[in-house]
């Protein structure tokens, strides 16, 4: 019993996160698979794949390949992710109390 009491108490004194604490997860997509980081400058390769231009043309100047598939790559088969664009645009641009934090940082 006591036990049970030291536990209700402990949960009373917690710093519980409220509703406005939750996000939702950004999806994968909006990652690039080379940096982690959140894309600003999306293409997209012939595979279906998307990473930060920046990082994407880095990449194929020192291996000439995928880094997903290992395929060969050269940059003029990068096309812009225009999709993914305006998805991550849309995110930018939304109220301060609806922004993503990973967004906020960025």
């Amino acid at each position: 019993e006591s036990l049970r009491a030291s536990l209700e108490q402990v949960m009373e004194r917690a710093i519980l996160p409220t509703p406005n604490d939750y996000h939702r997860p950004l999806p994968d997509a909006y990652y690039c698979p080379i940096t982690l980081d959140i894309i600003s400058r999306p293409v997209i390769d012939p595979d279906g794949n998307t990473y930060e231009r920046r990082a994407i043309l880095g990449w194929i100047r020192a291996h000439g390949t995928s880094p997903l598939t290992r395929n060969a790559l050269t940059a003029e088969q990068l096309r812009g992710n225009n999709a993914l664009e305006k998805l991550i645009d849309d995110e930018v641009n939304r109220a301060d109390d609806s922004i993503h934090p990973s967004i906020r940082r960025w």
